[in-house]
C-alpha cells in the first residue's frame, strides 16, 4: 500500500507524485519514506542533488500539488 500525504492546497499525493514547495520551487517527486520511516525525501526533477526532507505531517504546511500562484 502507497503512503499518501495532504498538502497546503488540499490534495492527496502519494510517492512518484511531482509537488512543489509553496515559495514556487520545484517540481519535486516523491521518492518515498527514507529509512527508518521518519521522514520523506522529495527530489527535484531537473537535478537530483536537490532534495527535501520533510516530516509527513509538514507537507500540509510547505507542499503543493500544483504550482503556487504568482510563481
Amino acid at each position: 500500500m502507497m503512503t499518501s500525504y495532504r498538502t497546503k492546497d488540499g490534495k492527496t499525493v502519494r510517492d512518484g507524485d511531482m509537488v512543489w514547495a509553496v515559495n514556487g520551487n520545484g517540481p519535486y517527486e516523491i521518492v518515498g519514506p527514507m529509512p527508518g520511516g521518519r521522514l520523506v525525501y522529495l527530489e527535484h526533477v531537473s537535478d537530483s542533488a536537490d532534495g527535501l526532507h520533510f516530516e509527513p505531517g509538514d507537507f500540509a504546511m510547505y507542499i503543493c500539488a500544483n504550482r503556487p500562484a504568482g510563481y
